[in-house]
């Protein structure tokens, strides 16, 4: 488990037009995961399973070579986003819950 994203296939690729903004969004990332962790994590044969959930958002499972990444992030109440199904925290909470057997 990590709190951060440890793959680039698991961060938003917004189309950026202005070097200002892309300056910004490049630090954006640098703050929401490495894709250095998820080159560590693929080294050991042992890992099968990661979970992460620094995104604030719902996403699929993502499997990259031989390692499911699945993205436990309760998200983030917003207006008109449909990652938010519970009435409270706790009922989110537990809409999210993923239980792995190991």
């Amino acid at each position: 488990m990590t709190h951060f994203a440890p793959i680039r296939e698991a961060l938003p690729h917004p189309i950026i037009e202005l070097a200002r903004r892309q300056r910004m969004w490049e630090m954006t990332t640098a703050m929401l995961g490495s894709r250095h962790l998820g080159a560590l994590l693929a080294k050991f044969p042992e890992v099968k399973a990661v979970f992460y959930g620094h995104l604030h958002y719902a996403q699929p499972l993502i499997t990259v070579g031989n390692i499911e990444y699945r993205n436990q992030a309760v998200g983030v109440r917003r207006k008109n986003s449909e990652d938010w199904k519970g009435e409270s925290l706790l009922d989110q909470w537990i809409s999210r819950l993923y239980t792995k057997k190991i």
